[in-house]
This record gives structure tokens, sequence and C-alpha cells, in this order.
């Protein structure tokens, strides 16, 4: 009923999802939106701004209740911060006396880390010749997809054209990355939906959705790439090739466009999951809606011990200055 009233009186209640285009359509090239509600005062203020209040209202003895309640739960918070304090201190007097070992173990780890990624040769999804490993999705409306000029072709579709891995077998599902280069051929819609495994879940990555300019996980708690954390907006330009890179480990989700980080998805208590048009697309696919696609250099490779364990540090780090 709301929702009914307010677009009869001419409000657009998708605004806020459309607001990333129009700004890529003014010249805006990197356009990240974020919303904040509301910022709190001190618990000291708060306090004693309802205790003045009480006071006003005859209520001293309230006030001196909500006060000492104020003092009582402000201890609480000091003994936990010196707790923290206090474990912060032991953690960093053990590191200190590791030092020497660590140090001493960086050269071997980075030797450990060369070898480990010549082994981890991984595994070529597109030979530049032909379709090998993969059939067309039959998403009903598809186009036909072709190989030409080393590249996988695919035209637009009514809705989708796509392409899908043949053997789940061969694939990981988590600790590793996929790399691909797509360009948008023609058209105005995403040019690279791409559709992959996450442990038991599937996820798709799209790229240049929802009228060209939105990028983003679908989908995250029920919530598409246009409406959830990752969702982010970039311009792409028709016939050129972007270089994409997918790192799937235990902790996250990450995405590279053109080497730049754009999307870095924690796992932890999200649900992970796909638009029911993306279903024929598993366990690894790809998908254009009602645009022309491109694409080449596909590749896919389990992660090494090295890099395993560096995005796991990386990842904790970030978790304690967010």
């Amino acid at each position: 009923m709301w929702i009914n009233v307010h677009e009869l009186n001419g409000d657009d209640l998708r605004i806020g999802k459309k607001l990333g285009s129009y700004l890529c359509d003014a010249g805006f090239t990197d356009v990240r939106i974020k919303a904040r509600y509301e910022v709190y005062p001190s618990l000291d203020f708060i306090g004693e701004s309802l205790a003045l209040q009480l006071e006003k209202a005859g209520q001293p003895e309230h006030a001196e209740c909500l006060r000492a309640e104020v003092r009582e739960q402000k201890e609480k918070i000091m003994i936990r911060y010196l707790t923290t304090f206090a474990l912060v201190f032991a953690m960093a007097v053990s590191a200190q006396a590791e030092d020497q070992k660590d140090s001493s173990e960086k050269k071997l780890e980075t030797k450990t880390e060369k070898e480990s990624a010549k082994k981890e040769k991984g595994l070529v999804l597109f030979d530049g010749k032909s379709l090998a490993g993969w059939k067309s999705t039959n998403f009903g409306g598809e186009a036909e997809v072709s190989v030409k000029d080393g590249a996988i072709h695919l035209p637009e579709g009514s809705d989708m054209t796509g392409i899908t891995w043949k053997d789940a077998k061969k694939i990981p599902t988590s600790n590793y990355i996929l790399e691909v280069e797509a360009q948008r051929v023609d058209g105005s819609d995403f040019f690279c939906g791409l559709t992959f495994p996450l442990g038991k879940d599937p996820c798709s990555l799209i790229l240049g959705g929802w009228g060209g300019g939105v990028c983003g996980l679908s989908s995250i708690n029920g919530f598409d790439a246009s409406e959830n954390e990752t969702t982010i907006y970039r311009e792409f330009k028709n016939q050129k090739w972007y270089k994409v890179k997918l790192q799937v480990d235990g902790d996250r989700v990450q995405v590279w466009l053109a080497g730049k980080n754009i999307i870095d998805q924690p796992r932890e208590d999200r649900m992970f999951s796909i638009r029911l048009e993306c279903e024929l697309s598993r366990p690894l696919g790809f998908a254009t809606w009602r645009t022309s696609g491109a694409l080449r250099k596909l590749k896919m490779r389990k992660m090494t011990a090295a890099e395993i364990k560096k995005s796991k540090a990386e990842h904790i780090e970030k978790a304690k200055n967010e």
C-alpha cells in the first residue's frame, strides 16, 4: 500500500539503485555509494541529557538511578578495555620473542611459495580454438555461440546467451583463482555473468548489469548484485577487453577488475545463492543479458598454501581495522 501510494504520487522508490548509473552517465568512472543512517553521541551525553529531563519532570531519584547505571556501564567498559590491553601486551611480548624465528623463516617461505606456484599450473578453460569442455547453455532464446579470433563469442540473445562447463569434478569449489578477459561487444547490459562454485553453494559475478554499470555478486542473503554490500558502479566501453580475476577462499570472495580490487566480500554469516535464470550455468558458466559479449584467456587454478595463508592474514587484519 505504501509503495503504491508513493508511486501514484510520482515518487521513484528505486532512485537509490539508479543513482550510480546516473553518475556514470554524467562522466564519473569510479562510483561507490554508501549510506549512514544514525551516529549516536557518547554514553555520558545521552545519560546526562535523560537525567536532566527526569529532574525537570520532578523525578530526581530516577535521575540519580540513571546516572548510577551509566557509571556502572562505564566501569564495565573500562574493565573490558584493560583486559583487552593486557592480552594485546602479552601477545606483543610473545611476538617480540619470536621475531628472530619469523625472520629466518621468511626466506624459506618465499622459496616455498615460488615452488608451489610452479606446481599449480591449473586448468586451461579455453584453448583459443574450440569450445572443448563447454556446452552452449540452453536458456531458451539463446543465440549461437561461436569461436573466432581466439575468443568465445556470445551474441545477444532473448534474453540470455551463455556457456556452461561440463565436468563439475574437474573444478575446485574453494581456494581457487579464476582469470578471464571479457568484452562487451555490443549492447548495454551485463556482458559477464560469471556463475561460480562457492563451497556447496553457487554465486554469480555480474559486470555491467542493470543498464550497463552495475557490478556485484548475486546473491547475498537474497539480495542481488544491484542491492547488496558488493554493489559498485563502473563505466564499460564496448569493444574493450577487461581483465577479471576472481579469488575464492574459506574466508572471502575477492574480485579484481583491470587490476583493481573492486569486491572483498567476507563469507561468514552470509547466505550465497544465484538468481533462478542462472541455474543452468552451474557449476561454472558465463552468460550475457540482451548483450553481445566475448571471452578469452580463461584459466583456473587452486591457490597455493602460501597464497591461502597470505589471504587469511589480510582478512584478519582487515577485520581488526573495521
